[in-house]
């Protein structure tokens, strides 16, 4: 029985390591995961190379910047784990353009009070699906390929608005009213947000806003460095 019990526990363990990552586990352990993601994006139309810089803020970061390079002086850069290197990225740069993707979210504090936290941050593929539905962008391989549609969409964000380049601002919260009636008057603008959507069971009200900027600007203003210069049409 003991033995049964272990098989069915070593089994599920094992189904989950298979099935978890985005890199197959078997060529993961031959190839390793850096090598595996070069050559699977290498496949990809047009891409000429493709370099991985481990961030290693500290010991045991798992976050890499993915740098690939494509004909006619295109670039993109993802960032993320390399085990959701298909399916859960962000796009840190675009040719000449940052993305930013604008957080509306609720935090918690003081054993329940909430407030709103607002944050610029990189744009996440899976949202790209959501504000680009017209576009192939399923995931990073649909990304690649479809490169000039992806540039030509991000281009026709509007532009940052000026001094809306913090990293994180606050306000307060009231339960269950509607988002849009409690922005305070400094963090209002005329762009709408382009996903308005209940969490939490319904409960909390969160939105994004996306945006894009130069390159320039997101290094002397948001302070990112590993952004590539000279990617000007």
């Amino acid at each position: 029985m003991k033995k049964v019990i272990f098989l069915m526990i070593f089994t599920t363990v094992f189904r989950s390591v298979l099935f978890a990552s985005d890199i197959p586990f078997f060529k993961s352990l031959f190839m390793g995961d850096e090598e595996y993601v070069k050559q699977e994006i290498l496949k990809c139309k047009d891409v000429e190379s493709v370099e991985l810089e481990r961030r290693d803020m500290y010991r045991d970061d798992d976050i890499y910047r993915i740098h690939v390079y494509l004909s006619n002086h295109r670039y993109i850069q993802f960032s993320g784990q390399l085990y959701h290197f298909v399916s859960d990225m962000t796009i840190f740069q675009i040719n000449d353009l940052y993305p930013v993707e604008q957080c509306f979210i609720v935090r918690n504090y003081d054993f329940g009070n909430e407030f709103f936290r607002v944050e610029n941050n990189v744009l996440e593929t899976k949202l790209l699906k959501k504000i680009a539905p017209r576009l192939k962008v399923d995931n990073v391989f649909d990304i690649i390929n479809n490169l000039d549609e992806v540039y030509s969409f991000i281009s026709e964000l509007p532009e940052l608005p000026d001094g809306e380049s913090f990293h994180i601002k606050s306000f307060d919260y009231k339960y269950k009213e509607p988002l849009e009636n409690q922005i305070p008057e400094e963090l209002k603008n005329d762009i709408p947000f382009s996903i308005l959507e209940k969490k939490y069971e319904g409960t909390y009200e969160y939105g994004y806003k996306f945006y894009k900027t130069s390159v320039d600007r997101a290094i002397n203003e948001l302070h990112y460095s590993n952004l590539k210069h000279g990617y000007e049409n």
